[in-house]
């Protein structure tokens, strides 16, 4: 099992301190982000993947949404735990769970 951190905005501080208290909780931690043009990133951590979100309606963000989905096909297996910040990521992930029937 590892847990896999999604999120909305890499920079974000608050992001930042929880995902450095799930890695001192869970060393195999990996990290699915968006960066975002109005906030420079800035962590010392690695991600697995970025996805860039246009600041913009939803409807617009279908593609990153499309290429996030492949992306956790790729990552998440079998009980692992998805911890993701943002609602329309936690519908995308709640969306991959029941079409690929992974209990995650």
């Amino acid at each position: 099992m590892k847990i896999i951190f999604v999120s909305n905005n890499w920079a974000d501080a608050h992001q930042q301190v929880r995902l450095q208290a799930l890695l001192a909780l869970c060393p195999s931690l990996v990290c699915l982000t968006f960066t975002r043009t109005y906030y420079p990133a800035t962590s010392s951590i690695k991600p697995l993947w970025t996805g860039h979100m246009e600041h913009a309606s939803y409807l617009k963000r279908w593609n990153i949404y499309i290429q996030f989905l492949r992306q956790l096909y790729k990552t998440v297996e079998n009980g692992d735990v998805v911890y993701v910040y943002g609602f329309d990521l936690a519908a995308t992930t709640l969306l991959f769970r029941t079409l690929t029937r992974r209990s995650v």
